[in-house]
């Protein structure tokens, strides 16, 4: 099996977390990343995947969620 080159095609703008064009993607480096505790989702504002946390949520939103 060969290593593929699996890279992100930019940042999302709503959230600032790198998009990727399929969830086999953000599957693949979740895995190459330490990804405990770390999921892939399908963001709404963008159409992409991402991996993180707490969903959707910028870290500005996740951040006042926190505080309040």
């Amino acid at each position: 099996m060969s290593a593929s080159l699996v890279t992100h095609v930019g940042y999302c703008r709503a959230t600032g977390k790198r998009k990727f064009a399929t969830k086999r993607d953000a599957r693949i480096i979740r895995r190459r990343t330490a990804g405990h505790g770390l999921s892939v989702y399908h963001c709404t504002a963008c159409e992409y995947w991402h991996i993180g946390h707490h969903g959707d949520l910028s870290r500005d939103e996740h951040r006042q969620r926190r505080s309040a």
